[in-house]
């Protein structure tokens, strides 16, 4: 199966508090074992980045644990787009009032005609009731392939 995944899903793998934690472990493992395959745009490893200087600076993490993390996501190999329909994109992105960068997730996952797994309960939310192939990360075990 392929899916399109956002930061938040990766990251969520590696934060036991946060909600969806075991499902993004279940995301990793099936990846690991060949089951699935994660695509996400390219800006995926930035938000990844930045998320993880955040956890730094509020002490949630500790230098030592980034860089276990980084060696582990870096094995990952997520196939990443750009995303070339800067209009497709804008328009996504008024029509459903997200970010550029949630929109870039979107966008992709429409082209593709995957499935997308966020772990991003803001831009689920916004989205849940109309894009039906939107899946919010906790229900990842419920997931069936996009019949579109």
């Amino acid at each position: 199966m392929n899916i399109v995944i956002d930061a938040g899903v990766i990251l969520k793998g590696y934060f036991p508090d946060e909600r969806g934690h075991e499902e993004a472990q279940l995301i990793i493992r099936e990846y690991a074992e060949g089951f699935i395959e994660l695509y996400a745009p390219h800006l995926i490893l930035y938000e990844i980045v930045n998320a993880l200087v955040v956890a730094r600076n509020l002490g949630r993490l500790e230098q030592r644990q980034i860089n276990n993390i980084i060696t582990e996501i870096r094995e990952i190999e997520i196939n990443r787009y750009d995303v070339a329909d800067i209009l497709g994109l804008f328009d996504m992105s008024l029509k459903y009032g997200r970010t550029a960068y949630d929109a870039s997730y979107l966008l992709l996952s429409d082209e593709l005609k995957f499935n997308f797994v966020t772990g991003d309960i803001k831009l689920y939310n916004s989205v849940k009731n109309k894009l039906p192939w939107v899946i919010w990360i906790e229900d990842y075990r419920k997931i069936k392939p996009r019949a579109d």
